[in-house]
């Protein structure tokens, strides 16, 4: 995999000139090149600190740490974390996360500080056995997940007019109410709700007006 984009070296062959997994050749006087890419200057700090000209890896992967919590934290029935991988070991400083979706398992590892109390899911004493995912395949998993375990409601809006002047409309989903003109009507006679989702139940309003 010659990507022409700096990586630190395996943690499993710090000792190798050349990684067999990453395919990267490592000069321990803080240069890193692969078969088709200039040398490239690690800054100042670390590795974390290398740039594409518009985020760090430490932006990145704080970034990502911060989505994922939120997508864990809002299914906590399917997320967990653990400090120990099922087959008992650990990278030092680090704990897994996952959540499971209907595809399959999918898991980041995190540093424990600052990112563990960040996830508000059940702690597990191991985690659960690894089924062989990939990166790629985690994030396809993710992009489903949402679709997968939330339902979308439809509705449309239904305009009470008892009154000649009410601006009335009852989602046809919940029956909520809601108080809202179409702004520029070109017929002031004429009303439509500007709300494209109903406040109360989240229903997307695609479906035809009625009147009462």
């Amino acid at each position: 995999m010659s990507t022409g984009i700096a990586y630190n070296p395996c943690k499993n062959c710090k000792e190798m000139d050349k990684c067999s997994i990453c395919e990267l050749t490592y000069y321990r006087k803080g240069q890193i090149k692969s078969s088709t890419a200039d040398v490239v200057e690690i800054p100042e700090g670390g590795i974390g600190n290398l740039s594409d000209g518009y985020h760090t890896f430490n932006e990145l992967y704080h970034h990502r740490a911060i989505l994922f919590s939120v997508i864990c934290n809002s299914m906590p029935d399917k997320a967990w974390k653990s400090k120990l991988h099922d087959t008992g070991d650990m990278y030092d400083g680090m704990f897994i996360v996952g959540i499971e979706t209907p595809k399959g398992q999918a898991t980041y590892h995190y540093d424990i500080e600052p990112y563990w109390d960040m996830f508000k899911v059940k702690e597990l004493e191991k985690a659960p056995k690894w089924d062989g995912h990939t990166p790629q395949v985690a994030i396809e998993r993710i992009e489903k997940l949402s679709a997968d375990v939330v339902e979308l409601r439809h509705g449309h809006w239904i305009e009470d007019n008892k009154r000649q002047k009410s601006y009335k409309f009852i989602c046809s989903a919940c029956g909520g109410v809601a108080y809202s003109p179409q702004p520029n009507t070109k017929n002031p006679h004429t009303k439509a709700c500007a709300y494209k989702y109903c406040p109360h139940c989240g229903a997307i309003m695609d479906g035809e007006r009625r009147e009462e």
